[in-house]
């Protein structure tokens, strides 16, 4: 490949040494993209929604099982995403879930690959025909607060929604009110 246009020489050097760079990242994050039938937890599928949301989101690592994530955004943009910023994302998706995890997304590109090879959608990623199924109606995660809310759908520990069934319908709650993660976090923070 022969790169052609006017300019000094070090703006060329410059110029193939980011190809070279972008073209080795790009053979890291392949190797650690996850492959096979993926099924994320409701949870899973919020956190994706949000990262999803973020202005400008980065890396996000789910677990094989689809229960645990973890991810990375860039608040401002100009941020530079290094192999050791994957892999903190998937250490800290490991450490958080205790499987294996792999990266579904980077920017807003799934890189999670069906046993077919194909990328899987945000839609099938989605999809209600999953086989996590939804808790039923809940009375008492309607009728109480804000910050009760947070208390019993909020794992401080873990910096996320929590993965228990018990708790999914206080989470379902947390969504339908439009609650962020970042809401409940602070309310956590402050009760310290």
């Amino acid at each position: 490949m022969r790169i052609h246009f006017n300019a000094p020489s070090l703006d060329k050097a410059a110029l193939i040494a980011l190809v070279s760079v972008t073209a080795l990242s790009a053979c890291q994050t392949d190797s650690r993209a996850g492959k096979g039938n993926l099924t994320l937890s409701s949870n899973t599928k919020q956190g994706l929604q949000t990262y999803m949301g973020k202005t400008f989101p980065t890396i996000f690592a789910a677990s094989s099982n689809g229960r645990g994530y973890s991810y990375y955004f860039c608040e401002t943009g100009g941020c530079r995403d290094t192999v050791s910023t994957y892999q903190g994302v998937l250490d800290d998706c490991q450490e958080r879930s205790n499987s294996t995890c792999h990266l579904l997304a980077i920017s807003r590109r799934i890189v999670w690959k069906k046993d077919n090879g194909e990328a899987y959608t945000m839609e099938e990623l989605n999809s209600s025909s999953t086989s996590t199924s939804k808790l039923p109606f809940n009375v008492t995660a309607v009728l109480i607060g804000r910050a009760a809310l947070c208390t019993k759908a909020y794992d401080k520990e873990r910096q996320q929604w929590s993965s228990e069934k018990a708790d999914a319908s206080f989470v379902d709650e947390i969504h339908n009110r439009g609650i962020t993660i970042d809401f409940c976090a602070k309310l956590a923070a402050n009760s310290n």
